[in-house]
């Protein structure tokens, strides 16, 4: 599952261009911890090595344009994949 920092209600901008994101990787998902709307908790491979991918809500309520979720990826470093 590729992981990327946002992800937009609306991902062009006014003009019709892309907005900027940043590919966070690609990661083998294992376990989902929590799943909702707008946030969700996963455990994730990446290079074999174990990972937090966390999601949560980024409200458009007063700035439209920067609605939807945001993702946070943190290394389990007491963690390994056999």
């Amino acid at each position: 599952m590729e992981i990327y920092k946002r992800i937009y209600d609306k991902p062009l901008n006014e003009d019709g261009s892309v907005k900027e994101n940043e590919l966070l990787g690609d990661f083998e998902i294992i376990e989902v911890l929590v799943e909702g709307a707008y946030e969700s908790k996963r455990l994730g491979t990446l290079n074999e090595k174990v990972y937090l991918i966390t999601e949560t809500e980024v409200s458009g309520r007063y700035n439209a344009s920067k609605g939807g979720s945001q993702f946070e990826v943190k290394e389990l470093t007491s963690v390994r994949v056999a």
